[in-house]
């Protein structure tokens, strides 16, 4: 399969360049004011086509930023959202990609989502187009205070997941009931 090449207007970084190969398991991040983020397949495993990268077996995806071999671990992705997790980690900062919706993700600083660590908010669309929406402001027990503030690096890392292992996972209660629903009907 060829490389998808999608190219997006950021609203801090600039033009991204998201280069997602699904044949050979590799997805490429470039910008004008972002390190080079690549998250690849390092090892033959079965192909799960539900995943942009083919895989989220940890023991077979590598990620770089920078040219530097950076700490990733993408949960197993089965009944809940929590098992969509990825974690990753960048020099000593961990960062957590969790599913916010059953469209989107979002990219917090830290080991768990408290609200004021949010650092931006993905949408993976068809075909590899990854959108961002950077937090300004998040509400906290119901008081407003400002988001935290990407770096360039966590910015390549957030469109590199995105791109690599979707975006959303739905609520687990909502997929029973479509999938009993479905079962119950069969037109």
């Amino acid at each position: 399969m060829d490389e998808v090449v999608h190219e997006c207007a950021d609203l801090l970084f600039g033009t991204v360049v998201v280069a997602v190969d699904v044949g050979r398991g590799i997805v490429r991040v470039e910008g004008e004011a972002l390190p080079s983020a690549v998250i690849e397949r390092t090892a033959e495993v079965r192909h799960q086509p539900y995943v942009p990268l083919g895989t989220r077996d940890p023991g077979a995806v590598r990620l770089t930023v920078g040219g530097a071999r950076e700490w990733v671990r993408p949960s197993r992705g089965r009944l809940s959202r929590r098992s969509y997790r990825v974690r990753a980690r960048l020099g000593t900062a961990d960062l957590l990609f969790t599913p916010s919706s059953p469209t989107s993700s979002r990219l917090v600083r830290g080991t768990s989502y408290r609200g004021d660590n949010e650092l931006g908010v993905a949408e993976r669309i068809t075909g590899g187009l990854v959108t961002v929406d950077w937090s300004p402001e998040v509400r906290v027990l119901g008081a407003t205070v400002p988001a935290a503030s990407p770096s360039p690096a966590e910015a390549a890392v957030l469109y590199a997941l995105a791109a690599a292992f979707g975006t959303g996972a739905r609520f687990l209660l909502g997929a029973m009931l479509e999938g009993a629903g479905d079962a119950a009907t069969p037109w």
